[in-house]
């Protein structure tokens, strides 16, 4: 991960942060204070979101009580309205993390280098690979960042699950649509008129099915109303998904031609 990731993210915690405290800062110290406060919350939690909530909203309170806020608001009455706006400004902080990490991944395209996947050493003993197989690796963009995808020489039987048919409603995909509109609409002609050659890969937690691999052919499917799709069941971590987290649909939406593609 680019330690600049960290970087955007301290900034982004410790100016808001210091903004929210700004009815409470009487000195250059006070202000530096609340500002170093957001920082160190907003680079933790790029990592460990609740983690730089509870760093900022702890260091809130030290500051507070430090310069007197605290101790004026115990006199006035307002001791929890004080820790309960703490802990809000605790929560705030946390979703630096967050928009530093989509700022980096989908405004600019930086690759999370801490995010490629590779082959557990149980998965690649059980390829049996005849001695001398080499593995590929390509780049193919999502909604996280280019996620990487290794696979295997042709012929070489893959680790996952025997290839089966699936609903597409049981399907959960984890991004939207990355490719540009004219790659969509060839990969809808070649469906429409070929079907789909290549199985989608999901990944099975507590019963819900997540798509890792594919969702370019699932999205095509969807818009062409077929309603079965071949599939096959991978386990984590595969290609850029390492842990259930990366699981989790990003907030997004598809881009404007799919509504107007066919």
């Amino acid at each position: 991960m680019p330690l600049v990731v960290f970087a955007v993210a301290a900034a982004i915690g410790g100016v808001g942060n210091l903004y929210s405290n700004w009815g409470s800062t009487n000195s250059f110290a006070d202000g530096l204070s609340y500002f170093v406060n957001g920082a160190v919350g907003g680079a933790v939690s790029v990592v460990n979101p609740l983690a730089g909530a509870a760093i900022t909203g702890g260091a809130n309170l030290v500051t507070d009580a430090i310069n007197g806020t605290l101790s004026n608001a115990i006199a006035d009455g307002r001791l929890v309205e004080h820790l309960l706006w703490s802990a809000v400004e605790g929560v705030g902080v946390s979703g630096s993390g967050s928009a530093a990490n989509n700022l980096a991944t989908k405004r600019f395209g930086w690759v999370e280098f801490g995010s490629m996947g590779q082959l557990s050493a149980s998965e690649i003993a059980a390829l049996q690979l005849p001695k001398g197989t080499e593995l590929t690796t390509t780049l193919a963009p999502t909604a996280h960042a280019q996620k990487v995808v290794t696979s295997l020489p042709s012929g070489v039987a893959n680790a996952s699950k025997a290839v089966s048919n699936l609903s597409t409603s049981s399907l959960n995909p984890t991004h939207y649509i990355t490719k540009s509109k004219t790659t969509m609409q060839t990969l809808l002609n070649d469906i429409r008129a070929n079907g789909i050659q290549e199985s989608i890969k999901y990944v099975e937690n507590n019963g819900v099915k997540y798509i890792v691999d594919g969702h370019h052919r699932f999205y095509a499917a969807q818009r062409l109303r077929i309603q079965n799709v071949p599939v096959q069941q991978v386990q984590l971590p595969y290609g850029g998904y390492k842990n259930i987290m990366d699981l989790m649909m990003e907030p997004g939406k598809q881009p404007g031609f799919w509504n107007f593609l066919k």
